[in-house]
């Protein structure tokens, strides 16, 4: 069996050659590496110095030569996506003792260890960027995309995962949790009562966004996992 074979008869609840540890793409666990303070550690108690899958700065190295020390596997993702070129935010960051504290033209406020990226511990997220009908508007034109890939390039990009052997994700995003990254869940849980209209503009603005850049590639590529 190769791995689309074997996560799909998991999936069907039919018998694999055997089980293996697999991670999903938002929750990998360690699946596909580990933060580089961790890999320097294992490769200090005894794991080979060869073995890939040191997550440094977030850039991932040589994945395939951790998943073949551990036996881990994963689903692959299509690597492009319709829409990009937002504006985006400018962020500073600003050293408070132990801590580093990055501002964004947003409004957001985060609170996080130094180099967080290697180390991973939860940031504190003091102020989130939408906290209101202004910061929304704001938000939503930052963020919307302005540049649009066709049709016939996402069918041709999209041939090379015709005859996969590693299950397919596409990300869709979540309603309630697309709220919640934006206002927090105090903020969000709030909303619902002192302003459905903002709700539900921001549910609509992510859906109008699923259906026309995320729908097309799911219908192309017929994922194994939607997440």
């Amino acid at each position: 069996m190769n791995d689309i074979e074997r996560f799909l008869a998991i999936a069907h609840f039919e018998k694999p050659d055997y089980v293996p540890i697999f991670g999903f793409w938002g929750a990998p666990g360690m699946s596909l590496g580990c933060m580089k303070n961790t890999h320097d550690h294992l490769i200090a108690t005894g794991m080979p110095r060869h073995v890939g899958g040191c997550v440094d700065n977030w850039v991932w190295h040589d994945v395939e030569g951790w998943r073949r020390y551990w036996g881990t596997t994963s689903p692959i993702g299509p690597g492009f996506s319709l829409a990009w070129g937002a504006e985006g935010f400018r962020t500073t960051t600003r050293r408070e003792g132990e801590f580093e504290v990055i501002e964004s033209e947003s409004g957001e406020i985060t609170r996080q260890v130094i180099d967080n990226a290697n180390t991973y511990s939860m940031p504190e997220f003091v102020r989130y960027p939408v906290r209101d009908r202004a910061s929304w508007e704001f938000y939503k034109e930052r963020t919307t995309p302005r540049a649009f890939m066709t049709r016939n390039e996402m069918h041709e990009r999209a041939k090379k995962f015709d005859n996969r052997t590693k299950p397919l994700v596409i990300g869709a995003g979540s309603t309630y949790g697309a709220l919640r990254g934006l206002m927090g869940p105090e903020g969000a849980s709030l909303a619902f009562y002192d302003d459905p209209e903002l709700v539900r503009d921001i549910a609509d603005n992510n859906l109008r966004g699923v259906r026309e850049h995320v729908f097309p590639l799911i219908e192309r590529l017929k994922p194994e996992v939607v997440a």
